[in-house]
């Protein structure tokens, strides 16, 4: 499943390449096939260099996982957009909190304007938060 996580955001990361020339990345771990695995996961800061999200990356990336969703959760509030949500999914997935991880993803594909890549990368993204939460259920004997 790992190599699924990395390859459903393939056409994500090279749709984004021109952006700003850099890539952000989480690393952290999740339940798969029943033992703990790395993953990595695309974070979206370079689309248009919006602030908010750098400031997130920025505070997440540092160990300040609950600032940085403060942060994303304080904008969304105020008129979020698709990928802000698909951040927020992200830094839920990093807590292993996996209702709220699917929450925000669920509005990222509501957000969406009818981008079919980013569509198909939001739904992804839904699977794995499902997939990770049941292995974790099972690994835990939930």
């Amino acid at each position: 499943m790992k190599k699924l996580a990395w390859f459903a955001l393939l056409p994500l990361a090279l749709a984004t390449a021109g952006c700003d020339g850099t890539f952000k990345y989480f690393n952290f771990k999740v339940w798969d096939d029943g033992k703990e695995v790395y993953v990595e996961k695309f974070y979206n800061d370079g689309l248009g260099s919006v602030a908010h999200q750098k400031t997130a990356f920025d505070l997440a990336s540092h160990g300040d996982n609950e600032a940085a969703i403060r942060v994303l959760e304080d904008h969304i509030a105020h008129g979020g957009t698709d990928w802000d949500n698909y951040d927020l999914a992200i830094l839920y997935e990093r807590k292993h909190n996996w209702d709220k991880a699917e929450a925000a993803i669920r509005e990222a594909i509501r957000l969406d304007k009818g981008s079919k890549t980013n569509n198909t990368d939001f739904s992804r993204e839904l699977a794995l938060i499902q997939h990770y939460r049941e292995e974790e259920a099972k690994a835990k004997g939930k």
